[in-house]
């Protein structure tokens, strides 16, 4: 499938070669003087060994280093191709370490790194696409033997540009799980890459290394417009990792066809910007159709039937792929009106904390004696009996967990304080029906998508819970989030199953209770921590002022933070 005709792949690849702006070559002789020894693969095999003896934090930097370097080589296409073939495990090694914790201001410099490190790689590649292209670009007779050269330039040029997908799709993981935007030209390179594949029909073919997924050009390019069309912001880490996994599977059945209609997303290959909706669109012959049909048949059907019921035994897969169906099955848009606002915030995160926030208590247990209730009982401590010590002073019971009162007293412990309650300042920078959208003014990595928190703005006493929904970090490492409100009243509760035996202990648990009527007559609802959904299971509610019964009637969503019901009280 050509998108571009009558035109060479050189110039093609032109728009997004590195090399395009002003830089100086760097010759073998100068590398050297500069303590970098690597102009062949031998040479190379060498220095990442090397490398390889230091820990990740100094190899990485070496290779922050010396990447430019190796990179701007005066040296063939052929040389180079199979040095950074060579340093491209370590590289993506280096950068899945670096990048393995959140973003905050003590691990930045480390995230930094691991992304420079993914950017001067992925320059490279496509630095050298644009050099095996413009040798196939040679107007020269082809004899027998030209011809077999042209396959193996052919076969480098796809591997580098399959290097260049596989970098742009690990960068669009690393920027959703660190919650940062991606690259400004990322969608111009992505169209590109698939583009020039396409222009020498290598765009299917599988270039996985065999210690690899097979994967190929095609694939990673579905992948990407995939997530796109959904609300990546949304995810947990978690979420997002399960996504992106199961989408080398899913990508094959979703079809990429050229033209403007028949399919719910467009793609102009000739812009700078993902899918949109193709309803509404502009026709172009640059457009191409995303069609999600047999996709979202799939994932519907694999919800409904019994037979692969297991499939998705995970609740947080089941709740995330019902929502992706949905995403990928009609056009949604959004009606909410936003009020701009600078009030400033309280929010305490956390379930336990909302609660508190919402009933005035500083703990759960607190709580549970504001409803009548005991809280769960401490372990017994096992004891051995002890008739007598050489001094004659033993006890009848002597706890084995502690010293033995004959035993000098070496450190006495303080006795163990509650810990205090933590709130977070913010800033809310628009309000809605049923949402805001919070700027935190200090930095906080517990803030996360799907976790349950209780905000309450300055001047005010009453406490709101809602749900993080999506969370951004910007360049100077400020963070936005945005909050949803289920309904407009709340209520603290405590929830347990009821005791199937006499004897049987089930404990309480944290919940609060949504409800469009302060009676909690309509639309009612509740959180708690991640539970198994049993329809038409009997629990039982306490809040200071009530005790119910209730019965689950569909579970809205689960998360690694809570689950959400629909419930009936009577």
């Amino acid at each position: 499938m050509g998108l571009v005709k009558d035109n060479h792949l050189s110039v093609l690849l032109e728009k997004i070669n590195p090399t395009a702006e002003p830089a100086a070559s760097v010759s073998i002789a100068t590398s050297a003087q500069n303590g970098l020894n690597v102009d062949s693969s031998n040479s190379a095999q060498l220095w990442i060994t090397e490398l390889k003896a230091a820990s990740t934090v100094q190899t990485a930097v070496d290779l922050y280093k010396s990447l430019p370097q190796i990179i701007s080589l005066d040296i063939d296409p052929d040389s180079k191709f199979a040095i950074l073939e060579i340093l491209y495990p370590e590289v993506t090694h280096c950068t899945a370490q670096l990048l393995s914790n959140q973003l905050s201001q003590d691990t930045a410099k480390a995230v930094s790194l691991g992304q420079a490190l993914s950017r001067y790689t992925y320059q490279g590649y496509k630095s050298l696409a644009h050099q095996f292209s413009q040798q196939l670009d040679l107007p020269e007779p082809k004899q027998e033997k030209g011809q077999k050269q042209d396959l193996q330039i052919t076969q480098q040029l796809g591997q580098c540009l399959f290097r260049s997908c596989q970098l742009l799709a690990q960068n669009q993981f690393d920027s959703l799980s660190h919650y940062l935007a991606r690259p400004s030209n990322f969608w111009r390179d992505l169209h590109t890459l698939y583009a020039a594949a396409c222009e020498l029909n290598i765009e299917h073919n599988d270039f996985s290394d065999s210690n690899e997924a097979s994967h190929s050009i095609h694939t990673i390019y579905v992948k990407l417009l995939l997530i796109n069309c959904t609300r990546p912001n949304h995810f947990s880490n978690y979420e997002l990792r399960f996504v992106f996994n199961e989408l080398d599977f899913w990508s094959s059945l979703a079809e990429l066809e050229r033209g403007s209609t028949g399919g719910l997303f467009v793609i102009d290959t000739a812009s700078n910007m993902g899918p949109i909706y193709a309803e509404g669109a502009n026709p172009s012959p640059n457009n191409l159709i995303l069609d999600t049909f047999n996709l979202v048949k799939f994932l519907n059907s694999s919800l409904t039937e019994r037979a692969n019921h297991n499939v998705f035994s995970d609740r947080i897969s089941r709740r995330v792929i019902k929502d992706l169906a949905r995403q990928w099955g009609q056009k949604i848009l959004r009606q909410e009106t936003h009020i701009k606002d600078r009030a400033k915030v309280n929010i305490a995160c956390g379930i336990t904390s909302a609660l508190c926030m919402l009933s005035k208590t500083d703990s759960f247990e607190t709580f549970l004696k504001l409803c009548g209730e005991s809280p769960s009982a401490q372990p017994a401590e096992s004891y051995t009996r002890i008739s007598n010590d050489i001094w004659n002073t033993g006890p009848a019971n002597i706890s084995l967990h502690q010293p033995h009162p004959s035993d000098p007293v070496i450190y006495a412990a303080m006795q163990r304080r509650q810990a205090k309650l933590k709130l977070v300042s913010g800033l809310r920078v628009n309000t809605s029906l049923n949402g805001a959208c919070i700027e935190l003014v200090e930095e906080q990595t517990e803030m996360q998508p799907g976790k349950p928190i209780a905000l309450r703005a300055k001047g005010t006493q009453r406490w709101s819970a809602g749900i993080i929904r999506w969370k951004q970090i910007t360049p100077s490492l400020s963070t936005l989030c945005g909050v949803q409100f289920p309904t407009k009243h709340c209520i603290p509760a405590a929830m347990r199953g009821f005791r199937r035996a006499q004897n049987s202990d089930r404990q309480f648990m944290q919940a609060i209770i949504f409800s469009r009527q302060k009676d909690l007559s309509e639309q009612t609802s509740l959180i708690c921590p991640p539970l198994r959904y049993t329809k038409g299971a009997k629990i039982q509610l306490l809040t200071i002022n009530n005790q119910y019964t209730a019965v689950l009637l569909e579970e809205i969503e689960t998360t690694e933070h809570l689950s959400h019901f629909k419930i009936a009280i009577y």
